[in-house]
């Protein structure tokens, strides 16, 4: 996965900048965190946040029934 971080898009890499080192409220977040067969842009596993950044790379398509599927049994 650390070859996708180095291909992050400007938005992820601006969003990890505020995100990183706890930057925001304190909280820890991963990045490209792992989630059954599937990679989450961003996740704090404290709060159970997931935060997926659309567009770039990623396309302009929404989250697949799948991802969706996935990331909601896992309660984030």
């Amino acid at each position: 996965m650390r070859g996708s971080r180095a291909n992050g898009t400007s938005a992820e890499d601006t969003l990890w900048f505020q995100l990183r080192d706890r930057h925001l409220g304190g909280f820890k977040f991963l990045r490209q965190f792992p989630i059954e067969q599937y990679f989450v842009d961003f996740a704090c596993r404290e709060q159970r946040l997931i935060v997926e950044i659309d567009g770039g790379t990623h396309g302009t398509q929404t989250k697949s029934p799948v991802t969706a599927s996935a990331t909601n049994a896992h309660g984030t």
